[in-house]
């Protein structure tokens, strides 16, 4: 099967690869990459700024109701992050089989994800909606506990409805639509900031809801994505040979139990990434509180660049697993290298630019006061472990892109595991508890993990033989 077979529904199709040579062909295949990332990047971006929208507002009410609303909105994503992994892996099985050509199967395979999704929606629904009673329950100091409740039943709805979204963004990712996703967040942006304003201050009519309001603005936005989201799966003309609808009505308990198997692995991988990152803000505020200001903004850089590196990821992940799918181990191989050169060329570049930020003053607007100027002397001393540690997160999910496309989660996300909590945490440990380093002792923490998980995963994909991978039948047709 020719590379020109491996693109995505919708994408043009490029000069025949063997009139090419080897970097020709990896050129052709970084344009594809490329290609098909930057909607699933750009959707990971405005995933952010809804959720930076709604932190920014809250804080126009006052310092207490963002404190509440922030402590409902971290536990909401961190719950959100696992559910979704588990979700996503809908896109590999089902860019597998689209690969083998059987595009029912695709279909089939993403229509059961719906059955994943009302378990985990309604489990993570209770979970969010109920976090204020538990957090009182273990003696959190939950500030305006009456508002915030209410504000966390509205982010349980906002939950189910969203997970909904993250099963269609997933799937339409697999299908080649990846825009459907991005398009439909564009429009979900202003709705959001316009409900919380309305909401939030009563206006048009409307009860003075608080910081209730901003809880139901998201979860308003929330079901407008979802079923924007799964109206276009279902009904688009395009999508029709798929029959993604069959696989709603019929559940097939062997398929499901497929799915479950893989994104349990997937989201273990995907928490062991982002679970040490976001414990470290908790870290920074009891060794070193001076430097939590400085921490926050660094952190707030290192997620956006996050989301980007999660939207390439994904790109890998469907290219790899259509490859897996078609049995074409010379594909396999030319994408496996031409992403990993792809995250080589973007890790140095985050690096050099971290780098160089640290060493220009007064980007950042800052007071010039004595309390401004230590704040932004802690920002510069952490911006190159910042770039240092994007970067190797950049490898170190490549890496796991593109063993998740061959189907191979369990192992991965030991080494994720291993990698960023036992090295990384260790570290982390070791520099602040040992040796008295604060905040660049995190952040030293912080580049030892996905340094540690990018070397485990490289030295295990060079083990493996990537020919009797692809040799063997595709993950989505056994059994």
């Amino acid at each position: 099967m020719s590379s020109s077979s491996l693109l995505l529904p919708g994408h043009r199709v490029p000069p025949p690869a063997a009139v090419f040579s080897g970097w020709a062909r990896q050129v052709v295949e970084m344009r594809v990459l490329a290609r098909s990332a930057a909607p699933m990047m750009l959707t990971g971006i405005l995933n952010m700024v809804l959720s930076l929208t709604d932190t920014a507002m809250m804080g126009w009410l006052d310092p207490l109701a963002l404190a509440g609303g922030v402590l409902v909105s971290d536990f909401y994503s961190f719950t959100f992050w696992f559910a979704a992994s588990a979700v996503s892996a809908v896109a590999p099985l089902a860019a597998e089989s689209i690969g083998a050509g059987r595009k029912a199967r695709a279909g089939r395979i993403v229509g059961q994800g719906f059955w994943l999704i009302l378990v985990l929606g309604f489990a993570g629904y209770l979970l969010v909606s109920h976090v204020v009673a538990l957090l009182l329950a273990i003696g959190v100091d939950v500030p305006q506990p009456e508002a915030t409740e209410d504000y966390a039943q509205m982010m349980g709805i906002a939950f189910a409805f969203m997970l909904l979204f993250a099963w269609g963004r997933s799937a339409l990712a697999a299908l080649g639509r990846a825009h459907v996703s991005m398009m439909i967040l564009v429009a979900a942006l202003p709705l959001n900031a316009a409900g919380n304003y309305v909401l939030m201050y009563g206006l048009l009519g409307l009860p003075e809801m608080g910081l209730a309001g901003a809880g139901a603005s998201s979860a308003i936005v929330a079901v407008f994505a979802g079923f924007s989201t799964v109206a276009y799966l279902l009904a688009a003309p395009a999508l029709r040979s798929y029959r993604v609808a069959r696989g709603v009505v019929r559940p097939d308990p062997r398929t499901i139990l497929r799915l479950m198997r893989m994104g349990a692995m997937i989201a273990v991988a995907s928490v062991a990434e982002t679970g040490v990152f976001l414990l470290s803000t908790i870290v920074t505020g009891a060794v070193d509180p001076q430097a939590l200001a400085a921490h926050a903004i660094v952190f707030r850089s290192l997620g956006l660049g996050y989301c980007i590196t999660v939207g390439f990821g994904q790109a890998v992940t469907i290219r790899v697993a259509m490859a897996h799918g078609a049995l074409d181990a010379r594909a396999a191989y030319r994408i496996r290298r031409t992403a990993q050169l792809a995250a080589g060329i973007a890790a140095g570049a985050v690096f050099v630019i971290y780098l160089a930020a640290s060493r220009v003053s007064g980007w950042v607007f800052i007071p010039e006061t004595e309390l401004g100027t230590a704040l932004m002397n802690n920002v510069q001393n952490l911006l190159p472990l910042t770039g240092l540690s994007l970067a190797l997160l950049a490898v170190s999910s490549t890496l796991l892109a593109i063993l998740r496309g061959h189907g191979d989660v369990r192992v991965p996300a030991m080494l994720a595991l291993g990698g960023y909590w036992l090295v990384g945490f260790g570290v982390m440990a070791l520099m602040t508890a040992g040796l008295g380093m604060g905040a660049s002792g995190i952040w030293i923490g912080l580049c030892a993990g996905p340094g540690a998980a990018a070397a485990a995963c490289a030295v295990y994909i060079a083990g493996r033989d990537p020919l009797g991978v692809l040799a063997s039948a595709p993950v989505a047709s056994r059994g």
